[in-house]
């Protein structure tokens, strides 16, 4: 999928349980690294987050943003938190975001996996 294609909503998939949810999404309002970069919030489920995930991302400021032709999610993970494994859904390489670091995973808008959790894009 292009993400040069408007994005109207995430599927997201529990791979523990099979269990999918569709989240509509809005205007992306979240403030990426300056002030011409606008996402979707990423979030705990009892975060106000425009995307939610039952994943440990208490003391992680993260957001999915578009690029040119492609789309990123990036942030921060606070010192001593453990966030979840983010990866291509479709690959058992998975790429681990660092505690206390910058957070930064490019995509091409394809399923993107983040922990247990499998995010569409529509």
């Amino acid at each position: 999928m292009s993400p040069r294609r408007q994005i109207t909503r995430v599927t997201i998939t529990d791979t523990a349980t099979g269990k999918s949810r569709e989240i509509p999404l809005g205007q992306p309002a979240k403030k990426g690294w300056n002030d011409l970069v606008l996402g979707w919030g990423l979030g705990t489920l009892k975060s106000c987050a425009d995307i939610t995930l039952d994943e440990p991302l208490e003391g992680a400021d993260l957001g999915i943003y578009f690029a040119s032709n492609h789309m990123i999610l990036s942030g921060t993970a606070a010192k001593g938190s453990t966030p979840p494994e983010i990866s291509f859904a479709d690959s058992p390489e998975r790429a681990k975001a660092e505690t206390g670091a910058k957070v930064y995973f490019r995509f091409d808008g394809s399923d993107l996996r983040i922990g247990r959790h499998i995010l569409r894009w529509g």
